[in-house]
């Protein structure tokens, strides 16, 4: 994805906000803004030649790096800026995941896989292997660990929940296809230890078959009641198609599926075809809404995907049924923003971010966007407020579609986090430095 937007839109707020009786009040309220928030170094990081975030949390900011040639897990306290590393070497492990109380779950070169806890090593079962990596999920929670055992001829589906005695064999030798594309299409809940297995197959927290749907792709909703999911068309080779190296099919039909009632239906229908190839399915944060983009599919003449030529994001309303296909967003990747918004960019050439209000189609371009983190992208929002960076202008725009500029950095950006506990900002520069900003 791309890097975020320019000032323009800044320049006309301060212009507006510069006429008029408001002058006072506005004057009153940036001199209280630079002393609220000010860009803190954070100077017990220094030395670090690598620095890439994990999480920030309940006042503390995880992050790997190397120091001294050193690859660790680190913790930083971002009130009183001590560092601790909690794991060491960890590049000596093929999968390693940091969980809850400094325990972690990792698979070692050999297949081995370990949880980690109170400092002590628990080896949980062998023979955990993947195609590019061992096939390994887990939990929103840290708690539940999902994984296949076996080569990909001959492997079985397991689930393991930490505090159990061992693990328990849900699936016995699964298809090859379901084996290579298990990070793709295999998916624990949001809430609970419910888990859907190859876009079909929902589980419960027992491991118990639950229901099945007939997917492509497949969502939770943000409170688990609910599965948004692309139908798998009647006639399979005809629409099969390759998106990368795993293979899947074209769908024409977009369906919710109700957990407690077992029921599904179709919400959205469009003939020409609809994939999910970079997270096309997404949810509002408090599960309000769940969107899905569409857009003109090319393939190639050996059925591999070519390009989506993107049209529209369609948004669907819970509560009432309600939907609306929202015209000109020809961008591969978008979410929705509050559950008034929705934002886009195209990943993979240097686009702009748009911000559109979903009732009235009002729209903001910033051409300066800033990929602030693997997990947040372009905004990081917080109840009723999100946070971007375009250029090196720092902005927060809120629910209303109201934006204000907070800061103009020194320097460029190298990643963003945001502590919705402490409520600061973590950003670190391209120097691997890293500084705080007190919201």
């Amino acid at each position: 994805m791309k890097k975020m937007m320019s000032l323009y839109v800044m320049l006309i707020c301060i212009l507006i906000n510069s006429i008029g009786c408001g002058n006072a009040r506005n004057k009153e309220e940036n001199t209280e803004l630079n002393q609220k928030e000010v860009l803190i170094p954070v100077n017990s990081v220094q030395g670090f030649t690598s620095m890439n975030g994990f999480k920030a949390e309940d006042g503390k900011f995880y992050f790997t790096g190397i120091q001294n040639n050193r690859w660790g897990f680190y913790e930083l306290d971002l009130n009183t800026h001590a560092i601790k590393e909690v794991y060491g070497k960890i590049g000596e492990y093929d999968v390693f995941i940091p969980i809850e109380k400094y325990g972690a779950i990792y698979v070692d070169v050999d297949g081995n896989l370990y949880i980690r806890q109170d400092g002590k090593d628990r080896k949980i079962d062998e023979e955990i292997y993947g195609t590019y990596s061992p096939n390994l999920l887990v939990s929103p929670d840290g708690k539940g660990i999902l994984y296949t055992k076996g080569k990909q001829e001959n492997a079985s589906l397991y689930r393991y929940l930490i505090g159990e005695a061992s693990p328990i064999r849900i699936k016995e030798k699964i298809s090859p296809d379901a084996f290579f594309t298990f990070s793709y299409t295999t998916h624990w809940s949001n809430q609970s230890h419910y888990f859907i297995f190859n876009n079909k197959e929902i589980y419960d927290e027992a491991g118990k078959l639950y229901a099945t749907i007939n997917g492509t792709a497949a969502k939770w909703a943000p409170n688990d009641g609910r599965v948004a999911f692309i139908k798998e068309p009647k006639d399979l080779e005809k629409n099969q198609i390759f998106v990368g190296d795993w293979k899947s099919y074209i769908g024409t039909q977009f369906y919710l599926f109700d957990l407690k009632q077992k029921k599904e239906e179709v919400v959205y229908e469009n003939q020409n075809g609809i994939i999910d190839a970079i997270d096309n399915i997404q949810w509002a944060k408090d599960g309000s809404l769940v969107g899905l983009s569409v857009g003109e599919i090319q393939r190639t003449s050996n059925g591999a995907l070519e390009s989506i030529d993107y049209e529209k994001v369609f948004v669907h309303r819970i509560k009432d049924g309600w939907g609306k296909e929202i015209h000109k967003v020809p961008y591969n990747f978008y979410e929705i923003l509050f559950d008034t918004h929705i934002y886009g960019s195209s990943i993979g050439k240097r686009d702009q971010v748009e911000i559109v209000e979903i009732s009235s189609d009002a729209r903001k371009v910033f051409d300066q966007p800033v990929i602030l983190n693997a997990r947040d992208m372009f905004i990081i929002s917080s109840k009723d407020r999100g946070y971007l960076a375009n250029g090196r202008a720092l902005i927060e725009i809120d629910k209303e579609g109201r934006e204000r500029k907070i800061l103009e950095l020194p320097w460029d950006i190298n990643e963003m986090y945001l502590d919705h506990d402490s409520k600061k900002i973590i950003i670190t520069n391209k120097e691997y430095l890293l500084f705080v900003i007190n919201l």
